[in-house]
């Protein structure tokens, strides 16, 4: 039996509708689950229209949905973060009410408010906590290391790093390696005013500053390991700044109760670096990343 010529072009779409609309029940039901679990009714409803723009419908769908997207960023997000604060305070309550414990339902609403924080970290400029908070969900070593020199924008941690080769000076007159002193830096609310956040909001648990000193030719060189601690406090309220106008506080129980039913899991975090005085001398350690204390 032929079919007929006309029928032909038809069977061929078929396996690209019943994809379209595979799709459109997939992310359909993940913008459910959106709204329900990750906090943003808005942004969920507009993933969910921006979803649908990109795939081969007609026109006037992709710009349905695109101006569908845009509304629900724009208009929806005051509403949102109004919502997003009356459910931190619910669940404050709630966990304040049920002996600091969390039900499944709550773990579930708190872990993805913590895996949204950490993808926005990204999103916002904020890497290093982002990827230490991101880590907080994958069992491992209690200690998990990084290399980087970025604690070194920070005005507290440069100073910190100054008085350290001050102290390699002093002590490292027989020209071999020093260990020295280790130093502690905590940012108060005070100094995150003219500090950087970006800084602070990775390493303040305190950070903790350990230094081996290198004689390096006329100078020395620091190799500097920063240490701080990815816990969250039992009972601590801490403002998230200010969403559309909205004040965002939230409780970090919720979080430290979510490490006691083992959906999180702390460690140390542990950043290296290098700081160079003077001229590098030729029998020098190459060394991954420099950074030039800054007076």
């Amino acid at each position: 039996m032929r079919l007929a010529p006309k029928l032909l072009p038809i069977l061929a779409l078929l396996p690209r509708v019943l994809g379209g609309v595979l799709l459109a029940a997939a992310v359909g039901a993940l913008g459910i689950a959106a709204i329900l679990l990750l906090w943003i009714p808005s942004v969920a409803l507009a993933a969910l229209c921006v979803a649908l723009a990109p795939r081969r419908l007609s026109r006037g769908i992709r710009l349905t949905a695109l101006v569908g997207g845009v509304l629900g960023l724009t208009a929806g997000a005051p509403l949102a973060a109004r919502e997003i604060q009356h459910r931190l305070d619910t669940l404050a309550e709630s966990l304040a009410t049920n002996g600091w414990r969390l039900s499944l339902p709550e773990r579930v609403q708190v872990a993805t408010l913590n895996l949204a924080m950490g993808l926005g970290g990204y999103a916002l400029g904020y890497p290093e906590v982002a990827s230490e908070t991101l880590w907080m969900f994958v069992p491992g070593s209690p200690v998990r290391e990084w290399r980087g020199d970025f604690a070194m924008e920070s005005p507290l941690v440069r100073q910190n790093v100054r008085e350290l080769l001050e102290e390699a000076r002093r002590r490292g007159r027989a020209g071999g390696p020093v260990k020295l002193t280790r130093r502690g830096v905590q940012w108060t609310k005070r100094d995150l005013g003219r500090d950087s956040l970006r800084v602070a909001l990775a390493l303040n648990s305190p950070l903790y500053l350990d230094a081996v000193a290198y004689p390096q030719g006329t100078g020395w060189r620091l190799e500097i390991q920063g240490r701080a601690a990815m816990r969250y406090p039992p009972r601590s309220r801490t403002s998230l700044g200010r969403m559309f106008g909205q004040p965002l506080v939230i409780e970090e129980g919720l979080f430290a109760a979510l490490q006691a039913a083992g959906w999180l899991h702390p460690y140390e975090a542990v950043w290296s670096w290098t700081v160079e005085e003077g001229e590098p001398s030729r029998s020098a350690a190459p060394t991954e990343s420099r950074a030039r204390t800054r007076e």
